[in-house]
């Protein structure tokens, strides 16, 4: 008989069809011994006794991990209580360790784990190609599954490439030629992430779209240029707020990247070059067949 979620915890949550108790954001309401979780499906159990740390948390069942312990790791603040009966951790004596000639000891900080040498190797092909397929080719051995199962057992490696890809803006999913095509629902999808991450390489990435896909679908295609046209000055907005916060934590690279190529103000403009632009706009507008023409006939009916 299955047990009712409600009798273990006040926040109950639903994954894949599974209801089960939230004990990682929640108190427990009573003992659920690990068996009994693991015979549910549920991802969480509650005994209380005490983690290394002193935590008397819940465990996932997977690993016996502490969900607070799993909690600090993110940053985040403990919900359950701390057993007080014990003594987990020597608490840091504040006092400076002073030298002979009583000089205070200054411990430098452990260096920063850096990618092993294959690995720096695979990245300056990267930055180089612009490419992991080709980059991975150009590594002895290595391949684009090598890169996928380093990222997955190797937190360093996965870290040092996302920074990598990021700030390159170079492509982490290739596109499968052969199964993809457009769609309308595709075009609204690309219009609305280019809006909410206002990177075009980021969209075309996230979305699996080549370039040459991207640039030829965007000729093609008038209602998708018009989709497209609309949503960059809003991509910019987006990307403007970003560079607003970075540049408040002390980045203002983007802010001044942005400030630079910022398009020129329309009040700015004279009325010939206003009327110019208009006329422009127009005359692409009708190469593209947006135009319908009418009889004067059908003016008059």
């Amino acid at each position: 008989m299955a047990l009712d979620p409600n009798e273990f915890s006040a926040v109950i949550k639903v994954r894949k069809g599974k209801t089960y108790p939230d004990l990682i954001n929640s108190l427990a309401l009573r003992n659920l011994p690990k068996e009994t979780a693991e015979a549910e499906g549920w991802p969480t159990f509650y005994m209380p006794e005490p983690c290394a740390n002193g935590h008397t948390a819940a465990r996932f069942v997977k690993n016996s991990l502490c969900v607070d312990c799993w909690r600090v790791r993110q940053g985040r603040e403990t919900i359950y209580p701390t057993a007080k009966n014990r003594t987990y951790y020597k608490q840091r004596d504040a006092t400076p360790t002073l030298a002979a000639n009583g000089a205070p000891v200054v411990i430098a900080p452990p260096a920063p784990v850096e990618p092993k040498p294959v690995e720096q190797r695979f990245f300056a092909e990267l930055a180089t190609l612009r490419d992991i397929d080709k980059a991975a080719s150009a590594v002895p051995g290595w391949t684009r599954g090598t890169v996928e199962s380093r990222c997955s057992s190797n937190p360093i490696f996965k870290a040092a490439l996302q920074d990598l890809t990021d700030r390159l803006g170079i492509a982490t999913r290739a596109p499968d030629a052969e199964t993809f095509k457009w769609s309308p629902e595709l075009e609204k999808n690309f219009a609305m992430r280019l809006v909410d991450c206002g990177l075009l390489e980021q969209t075309r990435t996230e979305l699996g779209v080549s370039a040459s896909s991207y640039h030829t679908h965007l000729e093609r295609s008038p209602a998708f240029a018009a989709l497209v046209a609309a949503a960059e000055p809003l991509a910019r907005l987006t990307l403007r707020d970003r560079a607003t916060k970075e540049a408040a934590a002390g980045n203002d690279r983007l802010l001044k990247i942005l400030e630079v190529d910022a398009p020129e103000a329309i009040s700015t403009w004279s009325v010939e070059r206003c009327n110019a632009e208009i006329t422009k706009l127009l005359q692409r507008f009708d190469a593209q067949g947006l135009f319908v023409e009418q009889s004067n006939a059908d003016l008059v009916s």
